[in-house]
């Protein structure tokens, strides 16, 4: 604001006038120059202030950065968004609008490719078409006979004419096509101490890599793990594959990380892409990605940490009882699905921050319908590109996702959304915040 004065400014009345003049002139020189030096020391001291402030508020928020931000080049530049647009599909009455198993497929000439979905309760394949959202078939599998395949779990589907099934427990891959006039069965050795293939898409996601004659699968070492040693448990395999003409096998040199006991147990799970291009593996516990470029070659290692788990993740509760270990699985920090992307050539690895739950029936529930829950963004190179938090106002379900064309789809069939509707699989589209894609 401009000085002035209504008045003298200090009073002064002086009876000559010129020497009032020349006095009042030097004494409001005087008054003015002061008056300017302390606005300026007065500016300067608020200049500095605001400097500090601001410092101290920059300070601050780089502080308030991640453990996983301070310690990594991760871009974060890209992130996931709900778009609102809805793929909804009718189902009947004898289908849960919650899937076992989900497998998208793409035919080149779909606009919007298919999904294929196994109804366990009936023990029948269903696909539908994307494009009109309406389902096209259901093929039931036969539990016994000549054509018995028995209670199936999960397929694989390289085209319709090569739709693989694979049963919940034997060492048997079965291959038929979509006309119902095809039935290749190949029993393969199952390798001792160790299950048969392991395919999935909702809890701890693993696809197998096929090809005409040959079959790359996840596997599990069957053994009580509490009483393994990690310098035991660094031996055992992770992988093997199939050769669908002679049905025998062989160990692929992938297994679990040389470190994941180390220090106490942790949850033995988790999720793998297998492909051309190689494998990657996501485990339960372990902040690391496990890859190799050739999917017959050794495993190397990468840091793909989420921002949201801390970096010291929670030990298995093994001299705990049945409360404690349920509650372990159930909020414990930990990572779920690793889901390849070849559209945006993109990996997206679930995460699952610690929660605090008293609730029992929430305990329960939030194994399927977590309260929190994270998806990383990852290019092929494994490098972080982002990370989207998803809270319990989100009301998805992620165990319920697949890739398609036009990017992640992801269930909303959650039990508290207003958009649940118990006679259609609902999936709300996520696309990654660039408008090149």
């Amino acid at each position: 604001m401009p000085l002035a004065w209504t008045r003298h400014p200090f009073g002064v009345d002086l009876r000559k006038k010129n020497l009032r003049f020349k006095f009042s002139k030097w004494v409001f020189r005087s008054a003015l120059n002061s008056c300017l030096r302390t606005l300026n020391q007065s500016f300067t001291m608020l200049k500095n202030t605001h400097a500090i402030l601001l410092l101290a508020i920059l300070t601050l928020a780089c502080n308030q950065k991640s453990w996983v931000e301070k310690t990594t080049k991760a871009s974060y530049d890209f992130s996931l968004i709900r778009t609102g647009s809805l793929t909804q599909l009718s189902v009947d009455s004898v289908t849960s609008n919650v899937s076992k198993f989900l497998t998208y497929y793409d035919d080149g000439k779909n606009a919007s490719g298919y999904l294929f979905s196994v109804n366990t309760f009936m023990n029948e394949l269903q696909i539908y078409d994307l494009e009109s959202r309406v389902r096209l078939k259901s093929i039931p599998v036969e539990m016994n006979g000549e054509m018995g395949v028995g209670p199936f779990k999960a397929v694989h589907v390289p085209d319709f004419e090569n739709i693989l099934l694979f049963p919940d427990l034997d060492n048997v891959v079965y291959i038929i096509d979509t006309a119902g006039t095809k039935f290749q069965k190949t029993k393969y050795d199952q390798p001792a101490g160790y299950r048969n293939a392991v395919v999935s898409s909702n809890f701890f996601a693993a696809s197998p890599h096929y090809t005409k004659d040959k079959l790359v699968v996840k596997t599990l070492y069957q053994a009580n793990y509490r009483t393994i040693s990690n310098k035991e448990l660094s031996r055992k395999h992770i992988a093997y594959s199939i050769n669908l003409k002679t049905g025998d096998t062989e160990m692929m040199p992938h297994y679990f990380p040389n470190d994941y006991f180390k220090g106490g147990m942790k949850h033995y799970e988790f999720s793998a892409v297998h492909s051309t291009d190689g494998a990657v593996y996501s485990f339960f516990g372990d902040h690391y990605l496990y890859y190799s470029k050739a999917i017959d070659r050794p495993l190397q290692k990468t840091d793909a940490r989420s921002k949201y788990l801390k970096m010291e993740l929670e030990k298995f509760p093994a001299d705990g009882g049945g409360a404690a270990r349920g509650r372990y699985f159930s909020t414990s920090g930990h990572y779920g699905n690793l889901i390849h992307d070849p559209y945006r050539k993109v990996y997206y690895r679930f995460c699952y921050p610690a929660v605090e739950i008293d609730d029992v029936k929430v305990l329960r529930s939030n194994i399927q319908f977590p309260v929190k829950f994270s998806v990383m963004i990852l290019d092929e190179d494994l490098n972080i590109m982002g990370e989207t938090l998803f809270d319990k106002n989100s009301e998805l379900v992620p165990q319920n996702a697949f890739v398609g064309k036009k990017g992640l789809h992801i269930s909303v069939n959650h039990p508290e959304s207003a958009l649940n509707q118990e006679d259609k699989f609902s999936f709300d589209l996520l696309t990654l915040r660039n408008g090149e894609w």
